[in-house]
């Protein structure tokens, strides 16, 4: 499957499964075929989103309670048209490990606004820190240009 974009953090329980929820719901809501997906850097199992990750969208109608946490694969990588990854580190370990990819791997911050900045982990923090970062990922996913 070729997608449009793909979302990449370190485990896919939190930051890139509520940005491809986050992008989902607005193709949606702008009548915009959704094409994209989420996956981990490191997904040694396969998982559910986490917890506070499943509250913190239920303020935006998304029920991310089905999400499962994917391994990123070479096929994915290969297969997306861009990839946004949420730090800079997660760029670094793609790009280093396959080669030609460097033109479409982009941190979220970068290819959004230009700025070397990364989207924070909020796994084991507050509930507060999810909003922080769903609200974050909304502004992010808000100001991308749609295809």
């Amino acid at each position: 499957m070729m997608y449009e974009v793909l979302f990449v953090c370190t485990g896919n329980t939190c930051r890139s499964a509520m940005a491809k929820a986050l992008y989902q719901k607005r193709c949606e809501d702008e009548g915009i075929k959704f094409v994209g997906e989420s996956a981990g850097i490191y997904v040694p199992y396969p998982d559910v989103a986490n917890k506070m990750a499943v509250k913190a969208m239920q303020i935006y109608n998304i029920d991310l309670s089905n999400h499962i946490a994917t391994q990123i694969t070479k096929e994915d990588i290969l297969n997306s048209k861009v990839i946004l990854t949420m730090t800079d580190h997660h760029k670094q370990i793609l790009i280093n490990n396959i080669s030609g990819i460097s033109e479409k791997v982009f941190t979220f911050y970068e290819y959004v606004f230009n700025e070397k900045k990364d989207v924070e982990d909020p796994y084991g923090k507050d509930f507060k820190e999810y909003i922080k970062i769903a609200e974050e990922l909304k502004t992010l996913v808000n100001s991308m240009k749609l295809s």
